[in-house]
């Protein structure tokens, strides 16, 4: 075979269940764990990492998780828009897609447009250098 199949992971967490079972903490908790393995990489290994910049002028509404801190005993996630040239962590949930939980799941129409914003968001994120968690209701 002159051109072997290589495979590029693209890593994708998605996170369901019902409400308040503890989605959203264990998402920071994944992303906290991911920020944390690709810091310790970078450092490892300086010159294989292209750019660990989170800084970009994207109009996505997804973000990146660029830190995770402990406010008031639980854990939070502070968000910053990135490009999609530099390895990130994306987290989507309704608060990050602008969708009011009430409004985006109050009926069948209403519920199909948000989780087809899941969808494109997802499309839009997922490659090699991106690690996306999807943290919504099931």
């Amino acid at each position: 075979d002159a051109h072997p199949r290589v495979r590029v992971p693209m890593p994708l967490v998605t996170l369901w269940g019902s409400p308040c079972r503890g989605k959203s903490r264990r998402a920071r908790e994944i992303a906290r764990f991911v920020l944390d393995r690709l810091a310790a990489h970078e450092e490892e290994h300086p010159s294989s990492s292209s750019s660990s910049s989170c800084a970009s002028s994207s109009s996505s509404s997804a973000s990146t998780v660029s830190s995770v801190e402990e406010s008031d005993g639980e854990p939070s996630t502070s968000v910053e828009d990135v490009d999609r040239a530099s390895r990130s962590v994306i987290v989507l949930n309704e608060e990050s897609l602008g969708i009011v939980r009430a409004v985006g799941y109050s009926d069948a129409m209403h519920e199909k447009q948000t989780r087809a914003m899941f969808k494109d968001e997802v499309k839009r994120w997922i490659g090699p250098e991106t690690f996306v968690i999807v943290d919504s209701m099931n």
